[in-house]
């Protein structure tokens, strides 16, 4: 009886997370119901060069298990190809957050996906531009956002 291999090619991917860093106006992160246009993206800088942005490499089926790997590095639960996890001093990724993802072969070819209260992601046709990299520091005691150096 002959037998066939299943084979599934998996893709290389870049993921580029876009941190949103918008508020309301009492001062309140205002992006806990999603992503909306106008909301403020920084781009997060690599914690090791600071003039990079944060990237990590994956490898999918497709395009939607692509997403799905790179919300769990984004979620700390995993790491990518290289075994590169999510920075400590950055805050996971959280509803309101855009995941920038790109196929190695075809970096210019970027699909975002925002991430949702009850969702994994949403596909989005557009996104408000980023702010260039950002460093991006969070804790229970601090919130602060430091954008080409300034505070």
């Amino acid at each position: 009886m002959p037998t066939h291999a299943l084979t599934t090619t998996l893709t290389p991917y870049a993921m580029t997370p876009l941190l949103n860093i918008a508020t309301g106006p009492h001062g309140w992160p205002d992006h806990h119901f999603g992503y909306r246009p106008g909301h403020t993206l920084v781009q997060a800088a690599d914690p090791r060069t600071l003039t990079q942005p944060l990237t990590f490499t994956l490898e999918a089926a497709d395009l939607h298990e692509a997403i799905t790997r790179a919300h769990s590095i984004g979620r700390r639960l995993t790491t990518d190809l290289h075994r590169n996890a999510w920075p400590q001093h950055l805050r996971p990724l959280v509803t309101g957050d855009v995941i920038a993802i790109a196929r190695q072969t075809n970096p210019q070819e970027r699909h975002y996906y925002a991430l949702g209260p009850y969702s994994t992601a949403t596909a989005l046709p557009g996104i408000t531009p980023p702010l260039p990299l950002a460093l991006a520091i969070q804790n229970p005691l601090t919130r602060a956002c430091l954008i080409n150096s300034r505070l």
